[in-house]
């Protein structure tokens, strides 16, 4: 089911003014929430999944949960995926997400986008389903997450189903606590796997006992070459929401660095996204504003060696860096002129808890540069400032790479 639903006097950027929660029932009895926003802050779609239903008339009630008579439903569109259709099985096993409690009252780290990507397995295949949240309230700081993935929204990797040829239900997991991911074995609703938000940094797990719910429709988004935060890219409306959200949370302050735990104006930020070749090794990068020998450089991990880009191990590293493939972010000093070059580094890789001592050679090659972008005055992003298929061979622990970016500016 598709439903535009706007709120014309909200402000995701305003405590106690963010959106108004609507409240949707089928035939009478709760399914889920959806959230109207301000026309400037998203386009109002929700696509969402009613589940199953017999032949013949039904009925769905979409009211306001906290009234405000500026929200708005303008369009409503309901339509049948049939089981023949090549999408049936994706949308039949997508779980229903119940919100952390708290977070729908305070509009806060809510699920916005759902998409699935299909594998092949030795016995059928996996259905992977992946979440895009507003933010994180826990985890990964804000300033951490923009170095890291050039984004202050938080996306997770939430259930999997693989399937036989016939369509069976083979085996089910889902990424819990500490990003381990464990064998689902909770209850289903209507054929849907129930799950549940329990940790801040919107890891889900089969049991819990709040009842808001989020039923997003998942759409099918193929990642080749690129990073995971190209979903963003297709709903470009996420940056803004998600500023707005830092903004409103406190986490935003114009003399933040690396390291505070805060972030600068997001609009303030060089978005790169790029891919890499690494063996036991992490990349850095800089970037040059201004001109000539008044060159200004900023770095994007402030010398923190864990802000660093580089490929976590074990099961996390494909979900998170598909292809090698990465997305960073690194902050203009106030007042900076345009953006005139990047700066390449390489790093030993830095050994984390748990992890074995690192073995064999040290190598680090940038071998594509995507894109590189700011946000405009809107928190949405500009045109593409740059792209590269120059391969650059790095030295760990060396000098860094300096690439030109001429004619570029905000």
């Amino acid at each position: 089911m598709k439903v535009i639903a706007r709120c014309a006097t909200c402000s995701w950027a305003t405590p106690g003014k963010e959106a108004a929660a609507l409240h949707v029932t089928l035939d009478g009895k709760y399914s889920q929430h959806i959230l109207a926003v301000n026309p400037n802050e998203g386009d109002g779609t929700s696509e969402f999944v009613l589940g199953p239903v017999a032949a013949g008339d039904h009925d769905v009630a979409i009211v306001a949960d906290r009234p405000d008579p500026a929200a708005a439903i303008t369009i409503v569109d309901v339509a049948i995926v049939a089981a023949g259709a090549p999408e049936y099985a994706a949308v039949a096993h997508s779980p229903l997400l119940h919100a952390r409690p708290g977070t729908l009252a305070r509009f806060s780290d809510l699920p916005f986008v759902m998409w699935y990507a299909i594998e092949p397995s030795p016995r059928g295949r996996w259905i992977k389903y992946s979440v895009i949240f507003s933010d994180e309230d826990g985890g990964t700081p804000v300033d951490k997450r923009m170095a890291r993935w050039g984004r202050i929204t938080d996306i997770e990797y939430v259930y999997g189903v693989e399937l036989d040829a016939n369509g069976r239900v083979l085996d089910e997991q889902f990424q819990g606590p500490e990003h381990r991911y464990q064998r689902f074995g909770g209850v289903r609703i209507a054929g849907h796997p129930v799950t549940y938000i329990v940790t801040e940094n919107n890891m889900v797990g089969d049991r819990g006992t709040t009842a808001e719910t989020f039923a997003l429709k998942p759409t099918p988004f193929e990642i080749r070459h690129e990073s995971r935060e190209v979903v963003m890219d297709a709903h470009p409306w996420l940056y803004r929401i998600s500023s707005e959200e830092a903004i409103r949370e406190r986490h935003v302050s114009a003399t933040a660095a690396p390291g505070s735990g805060l972030v600068p104006d997001p609009r303030r930020f060089v978005y790169i996204e790029a891919c890499a070749q690494l063996d036991n090794a992490a990349i850095g990068f800089d970037a040059g504003f201004g001109s000539g020998d008044s060159m200004t450089w900023s770095s994007a991990d402030g010398d923190h060696a864990d802000f660093r880009i580089d490929w976590e191990g074990g099961s996390r590293a494909p979900m998170e860096r598909p292809d090698g493939c990465f997305r960073g972010a690194v902050a203009a000093p106030a007042g900076a002129g345009p953006l005139r070059a990047l700066r390449w580094r390489a790093h030993s890789k830095p050994r984390r808890s748990g992890e074995p001592e690192p073995s064999g050679s040290k190598n680090a090659t940038i071998t594509r540069i995507n894109k590189v972008f700011q946000l405009g005055d809107g928190y949405l992003p500009n045109p593409n400032l740059f792209t590269s298929e120059r391969t650059i061979a790095l030295t760990v622990d060396g000098p860094g790479v300096q690439v030109a970016i001429q004619g570029s500016g905000r």
